[in-house]
């Protein structure tokens, strides 16, 4: 995505979605369930259950 300030390191927000798929093709085609979503930082969605 090409922004500023991007990369995996303590202390910086992350958005992060995991999915259980062969390879990028694969999610986007199939659009599996989102078990786990991280957003600024903190876990929103665990076991596909939005903990908002």
């Amino acid at each position: 995505m090409h922004r500023d300030g991007h990369g995996l390191q303590p202390g910086r927000i992350a958005d992060v979605v995991l999915v259980e798929a062969e390879n990028v093709q694969d999610a986007l085609l199939r659009g599996p369930r989102r078990d786990v979503v991280v957003a600024g930082g903190r876990v929103v969605v665990d076991g596909g259950e939005l903990l908002l």
